[in-house]
């Protein structure tokens, strides 16, 4: 996904560079950064993430909420999958491949 902000960031960059001078590419570039900012900062956390820090409450909103409208059942099916990918994870994680 990041590739495709960079390519937009340069499509804009060029495009807009001709009409521009310095000073309004650097405030097109600025604009484009302090929404970047905004939209991360609302990005939610992945549950993953979420279990793996011990917040298995926040996880289930989390979870809820990208799922949409489905049985609760669905939710605590895919929470203990998600709790057994993580420990399976971490403990087949060896030293060496830190």
């Amino acid at each position: 996904m990041s590739e495709v902000f960079l390519a937009g960031g340069y499509m804009v960059e060029y495009c807009s560079g001709p009409f521009l001078g310095y000073s309004g590419l650097i405030g097109v570039s600025s604009l484009m950064l302090f929404v970047s900012l905004v939209l991360f900062t609302r990005t939610p956390e992945s549950p993953h993430f979420l279990v793996c820090k011990g917040r298995t409450d926040e996880a289930i909103s989390e979870l809820c909420y990208l799922r949409g409208n489905v049985p609760p059942q669905l939710i605590d099916d895919e929470l203990k999958e998600i709790e057994v990918s993580n420990r399976l994870l971490f403990t087949n994680l060896k030293t060496a491949e830190l």
